[in-house]
């Protein structure tokens, strides 16, 4: 998948999400991503799964990814750094054109980074390449799942009895 994103809002820059930005990441940085994309696939899975009602069965996770969304999620993203955004993207626009300088270079060329427009067409991207909408829909279901337990756990020890025996 491809999309033009706007970095600095007036430039664009093409990211392609076909699974080898996996490799120029790994190749750039030193280390595999799946390390710095769990959190961020996590704020989003739980965040997007407080969207979706219950109804819904279309099986989309794309379809529930807004900037509301977008912003919940990264309410939750306190040990995720700027950097490793940056990262994920330099290593989708590397994908995309490799004739794109290193990642240090190639972010001193923007002014700023508007992360309220561009997180959504980015995280669209790296949830299409890493996530299959089967098990995107499937990962939702457990994390709501798990909400669920872990919100009902209190309530159910405050209502045992306490045992004065001992």
């Amino acid at each position: 998948m491809k999309k033009i994103i706007k970095i600095d809002g007036s430039q664009p820059c093409e990211l392609n999400s076909s699974l080898g930005w996996l490799f120029i990441y790994r190749e750039e940085f030193g280390h595999d991503i799946l390390p710095d994309l769990m959190p961020l696939l996590e704020a989003l899975l739980g965040t997007v799964a407080k969207a979706i009602d219950d109804r819904d069965d279309s099986g989309n996770i794309l379809a529930h990814i807004n900037g509301e969304v977008i912003e919940d999620a990264l309410d939750t993203l306190y040990g995720l750094e700027t950097t490793t955004v940056l990262n994920i993207i330099w290593a989708l626009a590397k994908n995309s054109n490799s004739e794109i300088k290193g990642h240090v270079e190639w972010i001193n060329q923007f002014e700023r980074i508007e992360l309220d427009k561009i997180l959504v067409p980015v995280f669209e991207l790296i949830v299409s390449s890493c996530v299959s909408p089967k098990n995107a829909k499937s990962l939702l279901k457990i994390k709501k799942a798990v909400k669920n337990i872990k919100e009902a756990i209190p309530s159910m020890t405050s209502s045992l009895p306490v045992s004065t025996e001992g």
